[in-house]
């Protein structure tokens, strides 16, 4: 029952991840292209996000319960747990962090300056490179917090 439950919890957690992602992905790449008879925008909610999602789903369901199965395994043996490198953890904690800084300021544009027009290109350019910066500056915020952390924990 617990495999079971393992599975199925993957499965639907994948699905739901994978169709959001890929959804929001379509939608933010292809502005403007969903406001004609709605053909694509259903095809993109009822076809491509649904299909996506099985495939995730489908990925995640198998191997979300080995990885778990190979942590019980460890536990059950005693074995200390196994970290990343510091540097792996930097690399993903600043790809997380980079990501969802750009997808946070992305959304702001969309809400506070849709339709805007500029009075110049200076303007225009900062607001369209300002989710790029607050990427990079929050990968560089996060990489730096883990790899200090990492720092503190060998010198004591």
């Amino acid at each position: 029952m617990r495999t079971f439950l393992r599975v199925f919890l993957a499965f639907i957690a994948g699905f739901v991840a994978t169709y959001v992602v890929t959804v929001a992905a379509l939608f933010g790449l292809m502005p403007g292209q969903f406001h004609g008879d709605g053909g694509a925008a259903m095809a993109v909610i009822f076809m491509i996000g649904p299909l996506a999602g099985l495939i995730g789903g489908t990925v995640a369901a198998i191997a979300i319960p080995i990885w778990l199965q190979r942590r019980d395994t460890a536990r059950a043996a005693g074995e200390p747990r196994k970290r990343w490198p510091p540097k792996r953890r930097a690399a993903v904690a600043a790809i997380a962090w980079g990501a969802g800084a750009f997808f946070v300021m992305r959304f702001l544009q969309w809400l506070f300056f849709e339709g805007v027009s500029f009075s110049t290109y200076a303007s225009a350019l900062a607001v369209a490179f300002a989710p790029h910066v607050a990427a990079l500056a929050a990968a560089a915020i996060a990489a730096a917090i883990v790899l200090r952390g990492a720092q503190h924990q060998t010198t004591s």
